[in-house]
């Protein structure tokens, strides 16, 4: 299952080190792995090419296109492209996003190593992935 990137203001219930976390610079390695010294990504589904000055992503599941320059930054959705000043924080990429319609999703296995999957789900994938887990120990009938 894969569990949406929300802004900080949309989570459900605050905490602080889910603050921290989104409040950390932005890297473009966030989406995808340039050098196998950095860290690795924590979004899943972008392919990243370095073209020497700025980079381009893409996302094979749902066509966008997303462009870093060293003060701006393009998010081309299908019918119009969105320019953004070059996000400060991991909170300020994920609202632009948000803003523009684009669904961004955590890589759940870089996220475990920070904190419980609790902390940094919504609402709604919270409640899909406790139902899940208690059809796996056939526990559904609880509640």
């Amino acid at each position: 299952m894969n569990y949406k990137a929300i802004p900080y203001i949309d989570i459900a219930i605050p905490n602080e080190s889910n603050k921290n976390f989104l409040l950390q610079d932005f890297e473009v390695g966030n989406l995808f792995l340039f050098n196998k010294k950095d860290k690795p990504p924590i979004f899943i589904d972008w392919r990243g090419t370095d073209m020497k000055g700025w980079y381009k992503f893409m996302n094979p599941h749902c066509g966008v296109m997303i462009e870093f320059f060293a003060d701006e930054y393009k998010i081309h959705m299908p019918k119009k492209v969105y320019v953004f000043p070059y996000p400060t924080t991991l909170n300020e990429f994920i609202s632009d996003c948000k803003r523009v319609g684009l669904l961004l999703y955590w890589d759940v296995d870089e996220l475990d190593k920070v904190f419980q999957i609790r902390t940094y789900l919504t609402e709604e994938d919270s409640k899909s992935y406790y139902k899940e887990l208690l059809t796996k120990i056939n526990k559904q009938d609880v509640f």
